[in-house]
């Protein structure tokens, strides 16, 4: 570009400009300033040193930054370059950088640099190590050392600070130096690990031996300043620490620094207003080499050497020692920040010993275990000294620091306590492969069986505790008096961190997520404490729930009068006693509740949770003076609900709780949202015992299920904005009641709830049929009363929704009566229970809700991208679905005891006019991309598409319900629906549009599972489908099985193949359908099908499609022996095969199917039982070709390409015999696993557990049928 000088001092300008152009000008300066012509531009720029450039001091304060940080990233980007080293470039910035820095210690002005001038300095010198040391610039730690000794020689001024200048300068080099030697938080790429090596290596053998002592040197020129230059002090100890990780250990833990770390300690008790800073230093400095890797013994050695010479000084800092002495916190009330930041890092300290010397500890055992097992030493762990020895002196030093630990974590200061948690979790985890405990909790019921620790491999069928010998698994201890007394005070220790915390604010607030982290350490804590000793933990819960109720009856009800302290007291106790029952559900080291029942006789605690739950369910806790609590209170009703079975009075005053003011009508709207959902869960697990009261619930929730017909403002202002859509049939809480204050997600749980109290009343109905039993009358006239009320406001809700002019507004219209379609449709969910029965005032009421909505859906828009239609008519959908599973077929009404028998033939007669409606937007729209927006079209095309693929699953449904008294359905609906089908898959489709691309793929592979499902269940109807033109309707389905093959969709092309085999297993017989069908179409297709370049042999259902087409040819053979004939003198010769290749085939098609399906899927396998040679067919299998017209005159087109894909695609290789083996195997388990597939998707049909939005995976073995014909 061209450059001139006075664009340097604009740049400020030109960065502030908000036109792109601006911002593009400066980019386009930085990457000429960062050339190899412009980077010496930076360099006289910064050091003032070219007449010809500004004079960078003389321009204003803000301009002068904007220009230094252009020429520092100028010159980043040129030393991060991959460009090679030039010859001089090395030396010249060497002489610019020694100069600079000499430039920053000692300014020509005498005014100091911004810090941030400086620290911009060394980040440059760093990516100058990084890029030139030590190939190109070998003396560049020399040239720092001598430029700091220049700099620091002489008596230390308080009014001259070049000294400190330059040491500091020195230090953020270094640090930014270890930052990329080694990256502590991300990992380094292959290059950067080995260039970093490279640096380490170098440095190694030059001068790190220099820095060190150097730095050591420092210290002890700043011993006599030590209060003046703690922050420099402490600087210089970090920096030791850090490169402690990868330096010989005898450069930074000799006898000289430990001496001089000692007097530190000392001067820094000696002198308090240095202390804090100083002893951070240290604790920094030490933490660096406690976790350098070395071997076990070494680390215990140094472990214990450093705690021997420095354990007491560290303890004795006035801070700390106050702190472990005093029992309260109230000393370290006063502490300011760096007495804090001191004592948190002097917890990291105990963090990183203990964790060290956890693992010494594990291996130490570990080594132990094995010498005593096998009487072999393992080499890691072999010294002079028996191992056996340094056992103890590990575990001494480890319950050590332990007690420190729980100290430190007894801090009121969030930020000292967590930072020892690692540590103790480690432990608890040590302690948690105990093999048994004191406690008799921990011994497993029942004796004989085996509960095992998933973390460890130890039994709890043991009686005898645990001790250090041969035959436990390693790093495992005896808990002890003193080990439980531990635990005891960490359980202790846990809960009153609790009562610190700020009790869970619902709203969200961003003050509260701080301490979400931390809350979350603390519940593991005790999740680990429960682990260990289940009874006590039960226990302490037990007396707080004491306390928390005598609190309660104390102070009374007034909400404003209870003190804080007292709701954090009940917050927590709730907190724990939830908790409580989530670890004994999913642990295993501890006595499980049997079937999460916490209150059977087998669950050694059961009296005590029965005791804290009737306590629970007494007034005082059911009102509880804080929003949080009461939310709690049911949480808690409903985890433990299993215990009103035991004590079922219990269980009305809980319900009244959640009916009145206390729960579903509180003034606390996140109590009354989540009580909706919790009352039909307890409702669902206790309506037996709720059945007498029904009437009275159902009058006490009941003006709460009144609906709004306006949507949430915030839900249409979200809509305006392009927020909120419909995806996936999934919609969030679109409709919001102002007077009940509940969404209509959460009103869809009180009708469910409402719904298992009247369908329970039918459960207990006797089988009779006597249509005048009252019970069942008065079932069916409460579930009307519940219905009515919707089915009146669903015109309404249609009515708002078709006559919206807002397309934005009319899609979250549309969207709320999907809302509420689906709550008529949860109701329904009641009567696929076991057990349940739908008595026929019920399935009257249905019959109406289903005829309401069937002719509200006329009036739904007709075109399939209107706005709202997609999530209408998905409601719809789901709707059909149910009332398909609820409605029992005509030939089962009889035996399971209903009263009507006409109510699923009322049913179908409806289905036949709702499918045309749902699919009738297709019948004036083909071959959409003929108009001009295109745009446009693609839209309407995918959703027209995705609206047919929807409706297929309730035609499936259809069919395998209701078998043969389906059959006037399908004779209506089937042609029409079929032929809309085949329209929208004979569409164009636009090129590179994915999405187009993939619909139409899920359409065709619903179409073939529909016909697979049609010909399995109603062969009559099958038959009737294409008598009219056999072979043409035939080869259509077989040009869409080719489209899946093409589109590579597997597992549509193996549904179209399990249809062809059905078809030749039943009808292969007939002599003129497998002439003019089977011969001439289907055969070609099954042989040059797989060697097609898009039959993929890699994928896995490709090799399921491939068997499936061996079976169908093994299948044909078998039926007609003319085949064999067919193949060997006609069709295979006449694709200039030799005579030997042609016998290859027809051989292994006449031997077992399981051979033939061997040789297609490894035809270069020595094990195939065939006398011939199997490969050379093969690899001349690419000559076949098809000249027979129909739908497969693609093949064979490119002999040369289909060749060369069979051997690069199939990867046909020398296959062993266990390969083969594991072949034949996993055939056997594919079997056993496609009937396992027929059992489930038959009792999924039958209990309606079926997807709404995809086409089910179809049952292959129902029988077939014979054309007499």
């Amino acid at each position: 570009m061209d450059f001139n000088i006075a664009e340097l001092c604009n740049v400020f300008n030109a960065q502030q400009g908000k036109d792109n152009n601006c911002q593009k000008h400066v980019l386009k300066l930085i990457q000429f300033l960062s050339s190899e012509d412009g980077w010496p531009i930076c360099t006289s720029v910064l050091l003032n040193s070219n007449s010809t450039l500004p004079n960078v001091d003389a321009l204003p304060g803000d301009q002068k930054s904007a220009l230094f940080f252009l020429c520092c990233r100028a010159l980043e980007e040129n030393l991060k370059s991959d460009l090679p080293v030039r010859p001089d470039e090395a030396q010249q910035f060497a002489t610019f950088a020694c100069q600079w820095l000499r430039y920053f210690i000692n300014p020509v002005d005498g005014i100091r640099k911004p810090k941030y001038f400086e620290a911009k300095a060394g980040q440059l010198i760093t990516l100058a190590i990084i890029r030139y040391y030590p190939n190109h610039w070998s003396s560049l730690f020399d040239d720092l050392l001598g430029i700091l000794v220049e700099a620091t020689d002489g008596q230390l001024s308080e009014r001259n600070k070049s000294d400190v200048v330059a040491v500091d300068l020195f230090l953020d080099i270094l640090i930014d130096l270890d930052s990329y030697i080694i990256s502590r938080n991300v990992q380094l790429t292959t290059e950067e690990l080995r260039r970093s090596n490279e640096l380490k290596d170098a440095m190694r053998e030059s001068c790190i031996g220099s820095l060190i002592h150097t730095c050591y040197q420092l210290i002890y020129r700043f011993l006599n300043s030590c209060q003046s230059n703690a922050c420099l002090i402490r600087k210089i100890l970090h920096t030791i620490g850090l490169y402690a990780s990868w330096v010989d250990l005898t450069l930074v833990a000799n006898t000289e620094w430990i001496t001089l770390l000692s007097r530190l300690l000392q001067l820094s008790i000696d002198n308090n207003s240095a202390n804090a800073i100083i002893r951070c230093g240290i604790y920094l400095y030490l933490i660096g080499f406690v976790n350098k890797g070395m071997q076990v013994i070494d680390k215990l050695r140094l472990l214990t050497g450093i705690w021997e010479q420095l354990g007491s000084m560290l303890i004795n800092d006035p801070n700390i020692s106050n702190f472990m002495m005093n029992s309260a916190n109230d000393t370290c009330d006063n502490l300011n920040e760096d007495q804090l930041e001191s004592l948190s890092t002097f917890a990291t300290l105990i963090d990183a010993m203990g964790n060290q010397l956890l693992s010494v500890y594990r291996n130490l055992y570990e080594a132990t275990w094995i010498n005593n097992s096998s009487n072999q030493a393992n080499n890691q762990f072999r010294s002079e000294s028996d191992d056996n020895s340094f056992l103890p002196i590990a575990l001494e030093a480890l319950e050590d620091r332990l007690n420190i630990a729980v100290r430190l974590f007894e801090h009121k200061e969030q930020q000292i306590s967590q930072v020892v948690t690692p540590f103790l979790r480690s432990y608890l985890g040590l302690l948690k492969s105990v093999v048994n405990h004191p406690s008799e909790n921990l011994l497993s019921p029942g004796g004989g069986r085996r509960s095992r620790n998933r973390n460890s491999s130890t039994s709890l069928d043991s009686t005898n505790p645990l001790l250090l010998n041969s035959t436990t698994s390693p790093g495992h201890l005896e808990i002890n008096e003193i080990r439980s007394f531990f635990v005891k005070r960490l359980l202790f220790a846990c809960i009153d961190k609790m009562k610190c915390l700020p009790i869970r604010d619902n709203q969200g607030d961003d003050d509260e997520s701080e301490y979400e982290e931390y809350r979350h350490e603390l519940r593991t804590l005790f999740g680990n404490i429960t682990q260990l000793d289940q009874r006590f933990v039960l226990d302490t819960i037990h007396q707080m729930v004491r306390h928390s109720h005598h609190l309660l009856n104390s102070n009374g009800m007034e909400k404003s009068s209870f003190p804080l302290e007292h709701v954090q007291q009940i917050d927590v106790t709730l907190n724990l006693f939830y908790l409580f029952g989530e670890i004994c559900k999913y642990t295993v080291i501890v006595v499980c509740a049997s079937k999460n029942d916490h209150f059977c006789q087998s669950f050694p605690q059961h009296e005590t949770m029965v005791s804290i739950m009737s306590i629970l369910c007494s007034d005082s806790f059911s009102r509880l003076p804080h929003e949080t609590l009461q939310l709690q209170y049911f949480e808690i009703m409903v985890r433990y609900e299993r215990y009103f079975s035991l004590v079922p009075e219990h269980l009305l005053n809980v319900m009244l709780a959640f009916v009145d003011d206390r729960g579903l009508h509180s003034s606390w709207h996140s109590v009354k949202i989540r009580c909706a959902y919790l009352i039909n869960r307890i409702i669902k697990s206790h309506k037996k015992t709720l059945l007498p009261h029904t009437e009275e619930y159902l009058s006490r929730f009941s003006d709460l299920l009144e609906l709004s017909l306006e949507p949430d403002s915030s839900v249409v202002n979200g809509e305006l904005n392009g927020n909120v859509g419909f995806a996936n049939g999934n919609t969030s809480n679109f409709g919001k009641s102002v007077k009940t204050g509940l969404g209509i997600t959460e009103q869809g749980f009180l009708y469910e709830a409402a719904a298992q109290l009247i369908a329970a009343g039918g459960i207990q109905l006797p089988n009779s049929d006597n249509s005048n039993n009252n019970g069942e009358d008065r079932v069916g006239e409460l579930f009307r009363v519940l219905l009515t009320p919707v089915m009146i406001q669903y015109d309404q809700f249609v009515t708002k929704y078709v006559t919206e002019q807002n397309p934005k507004v009319a899609e979250v219209r549309g969207i709320l009566v999907k809302q509420v379609t689906d709550l008529i449709t949860k109701t329904t969910r009641v009567f696929s229970q076991p057990k349940s029965v739908m008595t026929s005032g019920c399935e009257a009421v249905l019959i109406d809700a289903m005829h309401l909505i069937i002719s509200e859906l006329s009036r739904f828009p007709t075109e399939a991208a209107s706005p709202g239609r997609q999530a209408a008519c998905a409601g719809v959908r789901a709707f059909l679905h149910r009332m398909v599973a609820c409605i029992v077929p005509t030939n089962e009404s009889n035996s399971i005891g209903c009263r009507s028998t006409l109510t699923s033939d009322i049913l179908l007669v409806a289905l036949v006019d709702a499918v045309p409606k749902l699919v009738r937007p297709l019948q004036s729209t083909v071959a959409c991309y003929t108009t001009a927006n295109q745009v446009l079209d693609i839209v309407d095309a995918e959703q027209r598409w995705k609206e047919i693929r929807d409706v297929i699953p309730l035609v499936t449904q259809v069919v395998l319900r209701y078998k043969n008294q389906s059959i006037p359905f399908l004779s209506t609906c089937l042609p029409h629906l079929m032929e809309v089908i085949i329209n929208a898959l004979n569409e164009s489709l636009p090129p590179n549009h994915p999405t187009l691309i993939e619909e139409k793929k899920l359409l065709r592979r619903g179409y073939l599972q529909l016909v697979q499902t049609i010909y399995q269940s109603v062969p009559d109807v099958f038959s009737q489908l294409i008598s009219e033109n056999i072979v043409q309707n035939l080869s259509t389905v077989l040009g869409q099985v080719q489209a899946c093959l093409e589109s590579d969709d597997p597992t549509g092309l193996r549904s179209g193949v399990i249809l062809f085999l059905q078809l030749i297993q039943s009808a292969a017989h007939n002599l003129q359908f497998y002439e003019d069908f089977l011969l001439p179409h289907l055969v070609p297709f099954f042989i040059l099908g797989p060697i097609s370049p898009v039959f993929r042999l890699t994928d896995g259902q490709f090799i399921l499609a491939l068997d499936k087409i061996s079976e169908s040819l093994h299948v044909l053979y078998q039926k007609q022996d003319g085949l064999y004939t067919y193949l060997k003198d006609y069709f295979l010769p006449r694709q200039q095969l030799s005579p030997e290749l042609v016998q290859s085939y027809t051989s292994a098609l006449k031997s077992s199917l399981k051979d033939f399906q061997l040789f297609v899927r490894i035809p270069n396998s020595e094990n195939v039982p065939d006398p011939c040679d199997p490969g050379k067919f093969v690899k001349s299998i690419g000559h076949l070709n098809y000249d027979g017209g129909g739908p497969l005159n693609s093949f064979g087109s490119d002999f040369e390409s289909k060749r060369t894909n069979i051997q690069t695609h199939c990867g046909f290789t020398q296959f062993s015999t266990s390969i083969l083996t594991f072949i034949t195997i996993l055939i056997v388990l594919l079997t056993i696993l496609k009937f396992i597939s027929n059992t489930e998707l038959k009792y999924r049909y039958e209990h309606d557990i079926w997807p709404t939005t995809c086409c089910p995976s179809l049952p292959y073995d129902k029988p077939g049928f014979s054309w007499d014909n």
